[in-house]
């Protein structure tokens, strides 16, 4: 069943943002990036949220728009977006402030998620058809 969600467009910073939910409790909200292979989250926002972080189970470079940086894959128990719920699902985790990233959002919701269903993005309402 296709789930039709709203985003805010930030036109100015050519960017939608879409409400998360991570670990059933604590929302979020993150940047649409359809350029991003991975779920990225800053890890100030999670801490700020209380959301405990086991250890890390790996590391991967990440090119950002600063350059090239490490980032922590950890697994959250739950993440879930427009009706999809995914469990013990890998996101890297970067701290935005240290590496000179200042936004109102917590992060970018990547390929890995939107890949999971056929999506389409629609301009004329700020909404996106999910399913």
């Amino acid at each position: 069943m296709k789930k039709r969600t709203q985003f805010e467009w930030l036109g100015n910073q050519e960017l939608m943002i879409v409400q998360v939910k991570i670990n059933g409790e604590v929302e979020m909200r993150m940047a649409l990036d359809t350029g991003a292979t991975q779920t990225t989250i800053d890890l100030n926002m999670l801490l700020m949220e209380g959301i405990s972080l086991r250890e890390s189970v790996g590391q991967q470079a990440v090119e950002t728009a600063n350059g090239v940086v490490m980032a922590d894959i950890f697994l959250l128990s739950e993440l879930h977006f427009a009706g999809l719920t995914l469990h013990n699902f890998p996101v890297q985790v970067i701290d935005f402030i240290a590496h000179s990233v200042f936004s109102n959002y917590g992060g970018y919701l990547g390929l890995d998620v939107l890949a999971q269903k056929d999506f389409c993005i629609h301009f004329e309402d700020c909404s996106l058809t999910f399913g």
